[in-house]
């Protein structure tokens, strides 16, 4: 999403170079001056399809002119980016959009290397007697699996391969989940709770949204949540949000909660009034260790951590010689250079790879 002067432009799709041409692309624009159009000049200069987009409508209500688009790439040298001109009532600007390179596939001798690997690792998971057992040698033989046909990209896509894995093959694991929000928007295991007999610790400090959460999981034993937030204290903390309901608030307005109140006041280019909007609470603080031994659990196999910029902060609190997590996922958007440094010294000193997808989140893994 480029956030610009006055108008936000977003490219839904291709988001790598297109396999094959010609090729369909499609994303929006808001802004508040009236549109006309929109035209890819990478390789045509016909206008592009307009297409109603309630959706980005909705999220965005505060700007006046939506203008959804569609239609094909019909050439392939695109120098690895689409250029749009974008044609409002009084002028038009050019904006240019970098396409992610498609991931290279192995060479025929790697790819024969990597399956007789990955046949190895399927015989071992058939001999173990258990799914922690198992566990191990199911997700070095999927890692293989995403090496062969990806090489070494691992992007949201294959993220959401191991998390469907995890689901499925540890459907009675211990999850940690801080910073939840309402469950659903942009949260990476919505669709796996009804589908497993997690043991979960979900953790969320806005009322509304706890609450919310409550009354989803009343009936689920296994699932505690717990209105909170997770910091380097036991006490009481300020939690800087916006106001619950104020007028045209965007439908994502919710999330832009932290402990720290620089990192909300970001998203000002896109709510021009949030310094106002800002309101301050007091919130129930925990350290990590605090939450677990409250919740019994001395042990966990996932941890997601969403926490707009205090992700770090938590991440250094897990116990490694005790708790040793098969799978760690956390946001690394709001960290600083050094804070990304030292999550990722963290890390390969307690027998981690990890991984960073597309969208500024780290993926952490251990067999």
């Amino acid at each position: 999403m480029q956030v610009h002067e006055g108008f936000v432009f977003h490219l839904d799709w291709p988001q790598e170079y297109p396999e094959a041409f010609p090729a369909e692309v499609g994303g929006w624009l808001i802004s508040h001056r009236p549109i006309t159009g929109i035209r890819l000049l990478s390789n045509s200069n016909e206008l592009l399809g307009e297409v109603e987009r309630p959706d980005v409508r909705e999220a965005f209500p505060i700007y006046d002119y939506v203008f959804g688009f569609s239609g094909v790439i019909a050439a392939e040298k695109l120098d690895g980016k689409l250029t749009f001109e974008l044609i409002f009532e009084d002028q038009s600007v050019c904006v240019e959009q970098p396409l992610s390179p498609r991931p290279s596939v192995p060479s025929f001798l790697n790819r024969l290397l990597l399956t007789l690997g990955i046949r190895w690792l399927e015989t071992r998971r058939r001999w173990s007697r258990s799914e922690e057992a198992a566990w191990p040698f199911t997700l070095r033989r999927e890692l293989l699996q995403i090496r062969r046909e990806c090489g070494e990209s691992f992007r949201c896509l294959e993220l959401q391969r191991i998390l469907s894995l995890f689901a499925r093959e540890r459907p009675s694991a211990n999850v940690v989940q801080i910073g939840v929000g309402d469950g659903v928007l942009v949260d990476p295991l919505s669709s796996y709770w009804d589908k497993t007999s997690w043991r979960g610790v979900l953790v969320e400090p806005l009322p509304h949204l706890s609450e919310s959460l409550k009354e989803r999981f009343a009936d689920n034993p296994n699932i505690s949540v717990i209105q909170a937030v997770v910091s380097e204290n036991d006490g009481t903390a300020t939690f800087y949000r916006l106001a619950h309901a104020y007028e045209n608030a965007p439908g994502w307005h919710q999330m832009l909660g932290s402990l720290d109140r620089e990192v909300p006041l970001k998203h000002r280019s896109l709510i021009p009034n949030i310094d106002d909007l800002i309101t301050e609470e007091p919130v129930r603080s925990l350290r990590l260790q605090t939450l677990l031994k409250e919740q019994g659990l001395s042990r966990f196999d996932l941890i997601v951590i969403d926490t707009e910029g205090h992700d770090y902060k938590i991440l250094k609190q897990i116990d490694f010689t005790r708790q040793s997590p098969s799978l760690l996922l956390f946001e690394h958007h709001h960290l600083t250079s050094e804070e990304r440094q030292a999550a990722s010294q963290l890390l390969s000193e307690n027998g981690y790879k990890w991984a960073e997808t597309e969208d500024e989140n780290t993926f952490a893994w251990k067999y």
